[in-house]
């Protein structure tokens, strides 16, 4: 594969504006030039510790949230400390939110609370100085990774209404640069093509499963458009090994329930007659089930949270654990609308079909293993609660 022996100009590429954008991509009134101004909250870390954070990030968090892709991302980081760093504030905030991250499962992998868990939020903050700018005048691949990582940052902190907005944001910019149309650029090269592909469906899985947790709308229907997923990984870095020996890619798995999670919130949660009509709940409810079984069964050999008891996972597993479970928790509680009655109404129903007690167990099976997952969890893994 020749393109990957030189990724920084593959993926250098994706830091121009291209032609169809036009000039209107960077305009802004003189007015409000100052707005864009860097601001930098702490400066970036010497080289070897930076090195140190982004490595990783790459053996591990790149596992779960498979956003960039390595080579290009170690040749910009290289460009960085060169001097002669990337004038691209997508870049800017891309390098900080992957120092944010790092430094953060840094901090809760270690045995005893340090101070440097303010560090992440420093770093944090120096890719927040940059959003503005990434979203009013970057319409790029870069900027896409940009916004959707500083969200994967915000995913793990008691308020997950930042990544909420920019995730939002993340699936508007990937419209403008047509990240949800199937059409090939000869311009790009192989990598950039899978990436725009994996980039915009890391977008949608998180768009999808932040929405189902809240009862929120999605930013996109992939009934609309529909992009196909890469089937192949981008290295074995991409790959997790379980704690049972067995290989799994998460990127994989984490589309494949966005799917599901999609025709639930059709099916469940829109306005269209089988989310409203109470005739119709108990074959979505059936075909969901049917759905998330399929899941189930796919990856099974590897998903065992009795497993996760004994030995830690990698926590993009127990992430997947969590999605599943909430999943079938949603998707099995809607027989609720037609059984749920005040306790003092006459009409409390009594006998139930075997379709809602089936239902009924499923709910219960999948409460308790969250409640299972929950003890195991290091309390100290302070990304995992809101």
């Amino acid at each position: 594969m020749g393109t990957c022996r030189n990724p920084e100009s593959s993926f250098r590429h994706t830091l121009q504006p291209s032609p169809q954008e036009g000039s209107w991509s960077t305009w802004t009134h003189p007015s409000v030039q100052s707005i864009f101004q860097k601001r930098t909250t702490k400066s970036l870390p010497p080289w070897t510790e930076a090195f140190s954070l982004v490595s990783e990030f790459f053996s591990h968090e790149h596992q779960a949230f498979s956003c960039f892709h390595p080579p290009a991302f170690m040749a910009l980081l290289g460009q960085q400390y060169s001097g002669s760093p990337p004038e691209s504030p997508a870049w800017w905030a891309s390098l900080n939110a992957v120092l944010a991250i790092a430094q953060r499962r840094r901090v809760e992998k270690a045995q005893e609370p340090s101070a440097d868990e303010d560090l992440a939020w420093c770093y944090a903050a120096n890719a927040l100085g940059t959003t503005l700018d990434v979203l009013m005048r970057n319409t790029q691949l870069l900027s896409v990774q940009a916004l959707l990582s500083i969200a994967w940052f915000f995913i793990g902190t008691p308020n997950p209404q930042p990544a909420f907005m920019l995730i939002g944001s993340a699936l508007r910019l990937a419209h403008s640069i047509g990240l949800h149309m199937t059409n090939y650029d000869s311009s790009w090269g192989a990598i950039e093509y899978g990436m725009r592909r994996r980039v915009f469906w890391i977008a949608t899985s998180l768009d999808r499963e932040l929405c189902l947790r809240t009862g929120r709308p999605p930013a996109h229907d992939l009934h609309d458009f529909h992009v196909d997923a890469p089937s192949d990984p981008l290295d074995d870095s991409e790959m997790i090994t379980t704690t049972a020996g067995s290989r799994l890619n998460l990127f994989q798995a984490q589309v494949q329930l966005a799917v599901v999670q999609g025709c639930i919130y059709r099916l469940l949660h829109s306005s269209e007659p089988s989310a409203t009509d109470t005739g119709r709940i108990t074959d979505s409810v059936a075909r969901l089930n049917q759905q998330l079984d399929e899941w189930w069964a796919k990856f099974a050999p590897v998903f065992h949270p009795a497993q996760a008891l004994q030995d830690l996972e990698h926590h993009g597993l127990l992430r997947s654990y969590y999605s599943y479970y909430n999943c079938v928790i949603v998707v099995n509680r809607a027989h609720g609308r037609q059984y749920w009655t005040p306790l003092n109404h006459p009409a409390t129903p009594v006998d139930l079909s075997t379709g809602v007690r089936a239902s009924i167990q499923r709910c219960l099976k999948a409460a308790r293993s969250i409640v299972a997952l929950n003890h195991a969890i290091p309390r100290k893994w302070k990304s995992f609660y809101w």
